[in-house]
């Protein structure tokens, strides 16, 4: 995740990881894996005919944080506080006990992220841990590490277009909710949040190929038009995708935020998530938005696959 081109940030103990934002080549529409490296140390809703969409996000719990919008995007973004986000979740490889991607809680059993994290993985290799804040810091006491039941990748998810990245992990039990692990609310299905401010959060890479943090970070970018974003790429850019970053570059969600939550914060001072960190061309670059899946196009997808909890 990049502040800008003065900020810098040093991560001291880690280890290889797989890069888990994919990079674009500008040349044409196929999108590449890098071949760098990401650096890391270690309710129901029942479906009918019409969905009642103020029921996603459980709205009576979701979105609580004591940030401000305004005040993020008047710092420029850095470091979270513990607390600030407390829907995000980070997935370990069980194997080799490092973090890849991360996501957003949105009930007390399933984490939103993007489907391209999982290309390579099944839900026995992982565990999501929600609760994290420095991941430096060993045996946090308010962490939770839960097995994935299921993983539920968007049925038309193509990797050679990242169209459709999206995907939902069913945890193997309930997450109990406090104040340093509650669920994000969800937009709803007309909002548009084009020329707003945003704010994306995550653990990922402060400099593209370069070192991801050890604690939390985040970072305000401003939601492009469509139409401006689709001049700046040769690549498709679907209309179930938004583009966000400082036009100037180096604001910007980087390698190891995949799947991670775009917010906006509602009029009632609560937050939602708008977008999922999909994919980029390296990290910050001018006139190069990060691309987010747009989670209002996928609202019907996300009540279809969180409905079957009791």
């Amino acid at each position: 995740m990049l502040f800008g081109r003065d900020v810098c940030f040093l991560a001291v103990f880690f280890v290889l990881a797989v890069d888990s934002r994919p990079q674009q080549d500008s040349a044409n529409s196929i999108p590449k894996e890098s071949p760098r490296v990401a650096i890391v140390d270690r309710n129901r809703f029942i479906i009918e005919k019409k969905i009642d969409y103020k029921l996603l996000g459980q709205p009576k719990l979701c979105g609580f944080s004591t940030k401000n919008i305004s005040s993020i995007a008047r710092t420029g973004g850095g470091m979270a506080r513990f607390r600030d986000w407390p829907w995000m979740a980070v997935f370990v490889d069980k194997d080799l006990e490092i973090q890849f991607c991360g996501g957003a809680l949105i009930t007390p059993r399933h984490v939103l992220t993007a489907a391209h994290c999982f290309t390579h993985k099944e839900a026995k290799d992982m565990f999501v841990r929600v609760g994290e804040y420095d991941l430096a810091r060993k045996n946090e006491t308010l962490t939770n590490d839960i097995e994935v039941e299921e993983l539920r990748s968007h049925e038309d998810f193509e990797p050679s277009t990242f169209e459709h990245d999206i995907a939902i992990l069913k945890l193997a039990e309930p997450v109990r909710y406090s104040i340093y692990t509650q669920p994000i609310c969800l937009p709803l299905p007309e909002q548009d949040f084009t020329n707003t401010m945003a704010i994306v959060s995550g653990w990922g890479s402060v400099s593209f190929g370069g070192p991801m943090s050890d604690v939390l970070l985040e970072v305000p970018v401003p939601v492009w038009e469509q139409a401006e974003c689709e001049d700046h790429f040769q690549q498709t850019i679907f209309d179930t995708v938004q583009c966000a970053a400082s036009p100037e570059g180096g604001k910007d969600a980087c390698q190891g935020d995949s799947g991670g939550p775009l917010m906006s914060q509602r009029e009632d001072g609560r937050w939602m998530t708008i977008g999922i960190v999909s994919w980029g061309i390296r990290c910050g670059e001018p006139g190069k938005p990060g691309i987010y899946t747009r989670v209002n196009k996928y609202l019907d997808w996300i009540a279809e696959n969180t409905q079957d909890v009791k």
